[in-house]
């Protein structure tokens, strides 16, 4: 396949994205989500329950949310260069096991790459601090158990078709 179509059909891909998003579609912010969890629901519970959680903190503020069955985390919207720190929960994990790590969009984790490997603790979770690029769009953070994917999505700056 040449360069054109290649990028062409990202472009398309691009535009369908920003469509099903100006929907207002997914966000762990808004109203509508029952993806997320509220504060006094104990991250305990769900991880006994078999449940994988993550606890997300943006700007000095826990949300916790929980996959759908295919493994994503509802969107959560960031400012522009807002750091997070994360903590992501494998039930049937055990301590000392590697989590492969991966930014499909690019950022940087805990200052340095793209990809890495985190180590789960006694508490069965994996935790990184993740930084994303200064461009407004969607980041991707994918991380990989054997064959397992999990998958927490930030948007980064103003939602398409909300205005500033």
């Amino acid at each position: 396949m040449n360069v054109f179509v290649m990028k062409k059909m990202r472009m398309v891909i691009y535009l369908v994205m920003l469509c099903f998003l100006s929907m207002g579609q997914g966000f762990a912010n808004e109203k509508s989500s029952s993806a997320e969890i509220e504060q006094d629901t104990g991250i305990e519970s769900l991880v006994a329950q078999g449940i994988g959680p993550a606890e997300v903190f943006i700007n000095q503020k826990c949300k916790i949310i929980v996959p759908n069955p295919k493994g994503f985390y509802p969107r959560l919207l960031l400012e522009n260069s807002s750091e997070i720190q994360a903590r992501v929960f494998f039930p049937d994990a055990l301590s000392g096991e590697q989590i492969l790590i991966f930014s499909e969009d690019g950022g940087a984790f805990n200052g340095q790459a793209l990809s890495g490997k985190v180590v789960v603790d006694n508490a069965h979770s994996v935790s990184f601090r993740f930084q994303p690029l200064k461009f407004d769009g969607l980041y991707r953070i994918s991380l990989y158990r054997g064959g397992e994917r999990r998958i927490l999505q930030f948007w980064v700056g103003s939602l398409p078709g909300k205005g500033n």
